[in-house]
């Protein structure tokens, strides 16, 4: 169900896609000025690349999940687009802050220090 964990050589493939949904988001945006609503789906794009490369970047192992998911040091499940969090094989989700360096500081790494060596 899991596929491989994200490494250092995949960071250079989204910084790219980073920098192309960064682009589409702003024409599509100029491009709707002149409507009252419009979906802009480059910017959830960039959005859900951006968090992605915080995650891997903070040295996390990361692999894809589901749709829109990633599961974060083989325990965490946690949503690209919203704030959005849970551990595996439970069905309770929780918000977590906008700024995904606190996430990572006061959930993952906490929860790593917390347990006991083996």
């Amino acid at each position: 169900m899991y596929n491989e964990p994200y490494n250092e050589k995949d960071l250079v493939e989204l910084k790219e896609e980073l920098a192309d949904a960064d682009i589409r988001a702003k024409q599509c945006a100029k491009d709707n000025d002149h409507k009252l609503q419009y979906s802009n789906r480059w910017a959830r794009e960039h959005s859900r690349v951006r968090k992605l490369i915080k995650l891997i970047e903070a040295d996390l192992k990361v692999q894809d999940y589901e749709s829109g998911q990633v599961l974060v040091n083989d325990k965490f499940v946690v949503t690209l687009y919203n704030d959005n969090w849970r551990v595996l094989h439970r069905n309770k989700w929780y918000r977590h802050k906008p700024n995904v360096q606190h996430f990572i500081e006061n959930y993952i790494l906490k929860d790593a220090k917390d347990k006991p060596n083996s």
